[in-house]
């Protein structure tokens, strides 16, 4: 949905298919999603050309995702250690995955790729842990994801120390995402049993 032409798209399914390759790999070889080497590996996969420009380092500009400021740039490094020491805390996987993909969205730790580096690592934690990888299906899913994170950044924006609607709102679409990730394949598991 981010390709603008055919090349783009090319180019974008090339770098998908070696960055599940790897990920694929790091899951073999029993290795979880947990360290911002990790990290900076997607991105040096998933967008060559930003990590060319910006070679192991977080962006040094701010940025805004639609209506939401992110982070100053300085503040990213941090910023993302927090993060992965809260992820580190999170028993529950769903709820590891789902942090970390409205986190890193919030962050927004890279000059470029943030959405496809975020949705990477969410679906490595959750395929690690034996649940199938999630995705947004359509442009109207699409827009009421975006229309859910941005109401809970505003809300986050307004009071940080306490849990808002608007952040379970995109939980529950997180999760529900992975309710029909399992109905699929459950269904397929059927059709094909027949």
């Amino acid at each position: 949905m981010e390709a603008e032409t055919e090349e783009d798209i090319k180019i974008y399914q090339r770098n998908l298919n070696k960055v599940i390759l790897y990920i694929v790999n790091e899951i073999k070889n029993e290795r979880p999603f947990e360290s911002q080497i990790q990290l900076f590996q997607i991105f040096r996969i998933i967008s060559p050309e930003a990590h060319q420009l910006h070679p192991n380092r977080y962006r040094d500009r701010l940025v805004q995702v639609g209506g939401h400021l992110c982070p100053e740039p300085e503040r990213v490094p941090d910023l993302i250690g927090n993060l992965f020491y809260n992820i580190e805390q999170i028993k529950n996987p769903l709820i590891k995955a789902i942090y970390l993909h409205h986190e890193m969205i919030r962050i927004h730790p890279f000059v470029d790729g943030n959405g496809r580096i975020t949705r990477i690592a969410k679906n490595w934690i959750l395929m690690y842990n034996l649940y199938p990888p999630i995705f947004i299906k359509d442009e109207i899913e699409k827009k009421d994801y975006i229309k859910s994170l941005s109401g809970s950044f505003k809300a986050i924006e307004t009071n940080q120390e306490v849990w808002h609607i608007e952040t379970n709102k995109f939980f529950q679409q997180e999760l529900n995402r992975v309710m029909l990730s399992i109905n699929y394949i459950l269904d397929k598991i059927k059709t094909e049993s027949n």
